[in-house]
């Protein structure tokens, strides 16, 4: 797998309370996706030097946002048109997404009938998985994956989940091991973009520094259309 791209956002830190079904997060997700790319286009661009940043190795880090998850779908004529993808279409850097073959997992919800009162159902047949099972994706968003998931959870067979699916293949199938992968914060990118040493916690709970001002569109772009969790009400 591919060396993820060194963030310290990509370790945001949420505090979780389970209550029955209620899941708390104090940050969310979209907000972790949001501050991920823009840490990566603006890590090496300090204030004054406005140097190019260099994206080759662009790898995204989510939940369904970061996915193209769509239409209660992660689905491939879905996916190209999420945000971590155009983002790198813009940016004219390879994304390569995990393309899951039509319905979709699960299957895409789509209108039958306009109704009046409009239809909706989830589309027929099932899904043979991957579009290609040899491709080594680097947007390695898992639908419904907390923070907790992307430092912890493995794949393995069968393949029977999305996490599998996403980042099982092409390792599971080549034999290689994932057990010691870990996701870590570099500290070093953060005292570049930031242009002072700061941990990994500092940025992300105690509010050390604020995103960079290119970020601002982003940022308020995704709080927008980003589902709001009212159990922190």
């Amino acid at each position: 797998m591919p060396e993820l791209v060194p963030q310290a956002l990509a370790m945001q830190i949420t505090k979780q309370v389970i209550s029955g079904r209620s899941l708390r997060t104090r940050i969310s997700w979209a907000r972790v996706a949001s501050h991920l790319l823009m840490s990566i286009v603006c890590a090496a661009v300090p204030a004054a030097a406005q140097r190019k940043a260099d994206l080759s190795r662009l790898v995204v880090v989510g939940d369904s946002l970061s996915a193209g998850f769509q239409s209660g779908s992660l689905l491939d004529r879905q996916q190209i048109h999420g945000y971590a993808s155009l983002v790198a279409s813009q940016a004219k850097v390879p994304l390569v997404l995990p393309l899951i073959a039509a319905p979709g997992i699960p299957n895409v919800y789509e209108l039958v009938s306009p109704g009046p009162p409009p239809m909706i159902l989830p589309a027929l047949g099932v899904s043979s998985g991957r579009d290609d099972f040899f491709v080594q994706p680097t947007d390695l968003a898992v639908p419904g994956a907390n923070v907790q998931d992307a430092l912890t959870r493995r794949p393995d067979f069968p393949l029977d989940s999305l996490t599998d699916l996403v980042l099982g293949a092409p390792g599971l199938f080549a034999g290689i091991s994932l057990a010691g992968s870990t996701l870590r914060p570099d500290n070093d990118a953060n005292e570049h973009l930031y242009g002072k040493k700061i941990d990994a916690k500092d940025v992300v709970l105690n509010g050390a520094v604020t995103p960079p001002p290119s970020s601002t569109k982003l940022l308020t772009t995704l709080d927008k259309a980003s589902p709001k969790n009212k159990s922190d009400k």
